[in-house]
């Protein structure tokens, strides 16, 4: 049975899908509401959704259409791992009535805002439910025998001792489309008024979640096996959905990468055949840089979607066009 995770009383508990539709009345009440609404009535009333990191906000904007008010809690400019809660967010937490996260330990600021909302009424989706994380250590390197040289503190919250995972799964079409499936159940249960809707909006988006998945195994299809070149260890899922390697400047959980990491990086990079590395919005590396200079080698952006844009409107679509420009960076410095 699928579950779902509800908050009460400030905790997570897990609870079966139909233990969820017992206790979300209050929601099931306000989806009859405004489905029984007559002419002439005052506006119906939408469920209110919060939403974490950018991928998880695309993803429930496109479920949820007009049947929610979706609101990101991240504003334009925040950047997932280095985001400082606002007074304002314990607000909009303490007046939503369903809250959709990524999960796996990405979201590390959000148990503080949750306790002080203390909203004993919201519903938490945990879109990761249900997919096998990758563990940082059986990321597809290059080298999988290679030590960092360095010990892990990072913002993802955990050690690599205790076994840390790669919370970037949206970077794999296919389980993106594992998490719209997750958030679409959810939202019907907290809102079956809207069952129809959700359906068919989440239905939508998964037709073009699969021609995403299909476009870019076809584009990198040629590359399997290759490896690419990248600031930032996020392409974990990425490249074992495509067959590709990757050797990362800054290993998770790290956050700066070591005079070992330059080196070690610089050693791939004179193996790996490649015309280019990527980097990420924003610059990524200025060493990163500099590998590239002196090995005359070009910078291509792979957009992780950590960084909310400041200057791209927040919607649906938005989440193929990066992953598609994803796609063709990669081709771009593999390509002969």
């Amino acid at each position: 049975m699928a579950k779902f995770v509800i908050r009460i009383a400030g905790t997570l508990a897990s609870v079966p899908l139909l233990l969820l539709a017992v206790a979300c009345g209050s929601g099931s009440q306000q989806a009859a509401d405004r489905s029984d609404q007559g002419d002439g009535q005052q506006p119906r009333t939408t469920l209110k959704v919060v939403t974490t990191v950018l991928p998880i906000n695309l993803f429930t904007q496109a479920v949820a259409g007009d049947c929610a008010t979706v609101i990101p809690l991240l504003p334009a400019g925040a950047d997932t791992h280095a985001f400082q809660a606002r007074p304002q967010d314990v607000a909009t937490l303490g007046k939503a009535q369903v809250l959709v996260i990524n999960g796996l330990g990405l979201e590390a600021f959000i148990e503080p805002l949750l306790k002080s909302a203390d909203n004993r009424d919201l519903i938490t989706i945990d879109s990761s439910q249900g997919i096998t994380p990758l563990k940082l250590e059986d990321h597809p390197s290059a080298d999988h025998g290679h030590d960092h040289g360095h010990s892990h503190s990072h913002s993802h919250g955990h050690s690599e001792a205790e076994g840390a995972v790669d919370p970037h799964i949206w970077l794999d079409p296919q389980l993106a489309a594992q998490q719209v499936k997750t958030i679409r159940d959810g939202l019907i249960q907290a809102d079956p008024g809207c069952a129809d809707g959700y359906r068919e909006r989440a239905q939508s988006y998964l037709s073009q979640l699969k021609q995403l998945d299909d476009d870019l195994a076809n584009q990198l299809a040629p590359f399997r096996g290759r490896t690419v070149v990248s600031y930032h260890e996020a392409l974990g899922y990425f490249v074992r959905r495509y067959d590709l390697k990757a050797e990362a400047l800054v290993t998770l959980p790290s956050d700066q990468p070591t005079p070992a990491d330059v080196q070690r990086v610089s050693a791939a990079l004179k193996q790996a055949n490649v015309n280019g590395v990527l980097t990420e919005p924003g610059g990524g590396s200025s060493a990163l840089q500099a590998l590239a200079n002196d090995l005359d080698l070009s910078l291509s952006v792979f957009d992780p979607m950590e960084l909310v844009p400041a200057d791209q409107q927040r919607i649906p679509s938005l989440y193929i066009n990066v992953m598609q420009s994803n796609g063709a960076a990669v081709t771009s410095t593999l390509q002969p």
